[in-house]
């Protein structure tokens, strides 16, 4: 009976829809839709063998027993391997999911923790004695380490959920919750964090969690190439048509030279490498492709020494077609 009523609900297109949607997998990729194929092959299979019995004069019996061998062996089989292939899609399911808290839950306090290390080296360094700046500077190694690791799992988690099915909401929740933790790792840092969030609501369809991590590599990388004394800016406003997002810093800037590749995977700026020498040049690459999954456009401007400006562009949700 429990066969029977898996089969049932197994059978029902709709419920082979949501199962889709859920694991995040495309239609092609979906067990049911495999199912669905190899039940097709089954149809072929027995018109093959109709035809076949009229050329070669089979008796009826014979036919109607392979007919229905074929049938069943191919149910069977087609159930079984989707079955499979769906426990499949929820393990990967879960292990993204797995991978995405884990990467936002180190990211934060590494943040705190790597800012607080820098600036207390910066301002107090001199002051203590050469044992204890070597032991911290040890720690502020470690925490690099951490943070590189931390990095990695995003990008793995990003990758792992590229196709996962979309939702709306309100994209001000996403930056006014980044908007604190950066303004916190700010004053640590001793830079100026200035925030002009648009207080009227504007709806994105996206993934909140991807739309977070590409709001973070910006704001990070804007943190991380500024000093002490420097200023980041992080606006949103709504558009008519389009939310714009922009993170504004007074930093480093990228050269002339290397801005026409800053968005390819593994490259880094050659100034990059002094002040963060563990990157893995995926960061920008992973946030640009997420943008314009999304139908949007992620550009920038730079000034070597003088700082840079990144701008995301997405389409309202209420704007869509």
């Amino acid at each position: 009976m429990r066969i029977l009523k898996e089969m049932k609900e197994f059978l029902n297109p709709r419920n082979a829809f949501e199962r889709c949607r859920r694991w995040g997998v495309p239609i092609w990729q979906c067990p049911d839709m495999i199912l669905l194929f190899v039940g097709v092959i089954a149809v072929i299979s027995i018109i093959l063998v109709t035809i076949l019995s009229q050329r070669y004069q089979f008796s009826e019996e014979i036919l109607v027993s392979v007919a229905s061998m074929l049938a069943v062996a191919f149910l069977v089989a087609g159930f079984l391997l989707s079955v499979t292939l769906e426990k499949i899609a929820q393990a990967n399911h879960l292990r993204a999911q797995f991978l995405r808290i884990v990467s936002h839950q180190l990211r934060s306090p590494i943040t705190a923790a790597r800012w607080a290390l820098s600036s207390l080296m910066t301002d107090f360094g001199p002051m203590f004695p050469e044992g204890a700046s070597r032991m911290i500077s040890i720690v502020e190694d470690a925490v690099g380490r951490m943070r590189r690791v931390a990095e990695a799992v995003a990008e793995v988690s990003i990758a792992a959920r590229m196709q996962k099915p979309q939702d709306t909401f309100a994209v001000q929740e996403v930056v006014l919750a980044l908007s604190q933790e950066f303004d916190s790792a700010a004053r640590i840092a001793g830079i100026a964090f200035v925030s002009n969030i648009d207080g009227k609501k504007c709806f994105i369809h996206a993934d909140r969690d991807q739309m977070r991590y590409v709001v973070e590599v910006l704001l990070d990388n804007a943190m991380r190439y500024s000093k002490k004394g420097d200023t980041v800016s992080l606006g949103l406003t709504c558009e008519e048509k389009h939310v714009v997002i922009s993170v504004h810093d007074t930093g480093m800037g990228i050269p002339v030279k290397e801005q026409g590749k800053i968005f390819e995977p593994f490259f880094r700026a050659s100034a990059a490498h002094g002040v963060w020498p563990g990157g893995t040049g995926l960061s920008l690459f992973a946030a640009y492709s997420i943008v314009e999954a999304l139908g949007g456009k992620l550009v920038f401007s730079s000034q070597e020494k003088r700082g840079s400006t990144f701008t995301i562009t997405i389409p309202r949700a209420d704007q869509k077609s």
